[in-house]
């Protein structure tokens, strides 16, 4: 760099950068860096266009500290460099299954870079992207999440979504979090999805609490679920207005709690992992509140102060054993949720629920007995079990006439069609069935339903065969995590629907 040297030695010319160029700093005697990354990112850029090195950016593309540099690359580049670099940038993509949407969304975010490019490597890129956005499941909402930031800028707002996409956008910029994240949050705070509205509500603990509180929480309506977990969103709950539904995890006390609640508003409170609580008495100081849940509450054994409350929906979860007798003194329940050892064998226990509609009982409530005794809740409209009960208490089941849903968990399918016909039942869940579902005994022992729902989760390679059902008319069904359909094409157009929605193949 003769024009350089003519103005003075290597120590001259390191003095006047440090000193004048505002790209430099000393922090320290022995050290020197760039006042900002982007300085060097920018500089890197450069040099690597200029001595067309693009196999070295193509190398690092997978390392998040080259992001930025890929991307002014892609902009100092002439056209044909840059397309050169794009085309490697999804070759290696392809090639390299535990990088492939690191890069592959690393080269759509360059295309914002690319003032001109040649139409071809354009649709290259843009096709592998469109394998992947917008994100329709909490699985692809990780899976983006875990490239970076980077995600934030290929992701959309909410206008021309589908739910299941809102909600997986949403669940993707949460996780990435961070400032950088919110401006795209504050995008969804309007969305008339409960399910987005809820993601919202639970997601600050990403963030910087107050800003969260003022930007997001702020603007979402009453009644979704606020969560509580830390000091300072305790504090910044107490100034929110209006808020029906909060949900407390962690060892909050009785006044901390009442501290953040607006108690003639109340509606829905939830307490969860707390190891010193000991009483609930404070309960009875919310008039309004008609929806409790308890759960996993190390300490928490006595219900007595919940006797006589208009409570009409309650979950009750943890290992202790308790004594749940109180539940038959609560006049307006009418959704009661267990996940609770009994005291009692069986639900009979507490026969007095007039008004009970929905009844969930999982697997540490449900013994071969826990059914006995439910012919007495002539009301109920919807019952979940684990079904490990005798078959004297599935036969009460047949006592039920308005039981017209069902949702049974774990459940071998082949198993029942030794059970007594239900023909009541017009709604039937499967969750977690077995990994292969052969349907066939269902028309034996529901042969009216018309809704049904398959849930695979537990499954890695689940299969769900539906040719069984396909004779039955006006049936409808919506299969979860499954990996493999038969008989779609037996079934009219919208009767089948699956979560994740299926993409199409390239």
């Amino acid at each position: 760099m003769p024009a350089v040297s003519g103005q003075g030695d290597a120590r001259q010319v390191l003095t006047h950068l440090v000193s004048r160029s505002g790209l430099l700093r000393k922090p320290t005697a022995d050290t020197i860096d760039f006042v900002h990354r982007t300085f060097q990112d920018y500089l890197g850029a450069k040099a690597a266009v200029e001595a067309r090195d693009l196999g070295l950016l193509v190398r690092h593309a997978h390392d998040d500290q080259w992001e930025d540099v890929l991307r002014m690359a892609v902009a100092h580049a002439r056209p044909t460099e840059r397309a050169t670099l794009l085309r490697r940038l999804v070759a290696r993509g392809d090639r390299a299954a535990r990088h492939r949407t690191r890069l592959h969304l690393l080269a759509m975010a360059c295309l914002e870079q690319a003032t001109e490019l040649d139409p071809e490597v354009r649709e290259a890129v843009e096709s592998r992207a469109g394998a992947l956005l917008p994100p329709r499941s909490y699985a692809e909402a990780k899976e983006l999440a875990s490239v970076g930031p980077v995600i934030l800028d290929l992701l959309p707002g909410p206008q021309g979504l589908e739910n299941d996409e809102a909600m997986a956008v949403v669940g993707t910029a949460i996780t990435v979090g961070g400032d950088t994240a919110l401006p795209l949050l504050k995008r969804y705070r309007h969305c008339t999805d409960r399910v987005v509205r809820n993601n919202l509500a639970s997601g600050w603990s990403s963030f910087d609490t107050e800003e969260y509180a003022r930007e997001i929480l702020d603007h979402l309506p009453d009644d979704v679920t606020v969560h509580v977990a830390s000091a300072a969103e305790l504090k910044a709950v107490r100034g929110l207005h209006n808020k029906t539904d909060i949900s407390f995890k962690g060892n909050f006390s009785a006044s901390e709690m009442m501290s953040g609640i607006e108690r003639s508003r109340l509606r829905q409170l939830r307490i969860s992992g707390n190891q010193t609580l000991r009483d609930i008495g404070f309960i009875r100081q919310l008039p309004r509140l008609r929806e409790l849940t308890l759960a996993d509450n190390g300490d928490l054994l006595h219900l007595t102060p919940l006797d006589g409350l208009p409570i009409s929906r309650l979950v009750l979860w943890g290992a202790q054993r308790r004594d749940v007798t109180v539940v038959g003194r609560l006049p307006a329940l009418e959704h009661l949720n267990l996940a609770t050892p009994l005291e009692q064998p069986s639900i009979a226990a507490f026969p007095n629920l007039p008004h009970l509609r929905r009844l969930y009982l999982w697997r540490e409530t449900c013994s071969s007995t826990a059914l006995s005794g439910i012919s007495a809740l002539s009301s109920l409209e919807f019952l979940s079990f684990v079904p490990r009960v005798a078959k004297e208490a599935w036969q009460e089941l047949t006592l039920l006439p308005a039981l017209a849903g069902l949702q049974i968990v774990d459940q071998e399918v082949s198993a029942l069609g030794a059970c007594p016909p239900l023909p009541q039942v017009t709604r039937l869940g499967l969750n977690n069935p077995s990994s292969h579902v052969g349907l066939a005994p269902l028309m034996e022992a529901f042969p009216n339903v018309r809704k049904l729902s398959i849930h695979c989760r537990s499954h890695s390679d689940p299969t769900v065969d539906l040719t069984p059902l396909s004779g039955i008319d006006g049936l409808t069904v919506h299969i979860t995590d499954a990996e493999t359909v038969i008989g779609l094409d037996l079934f009219p157009s919208g009767a089948i629907t699956r979560f994740p929605r299926p993409r199409p193949r390239a």
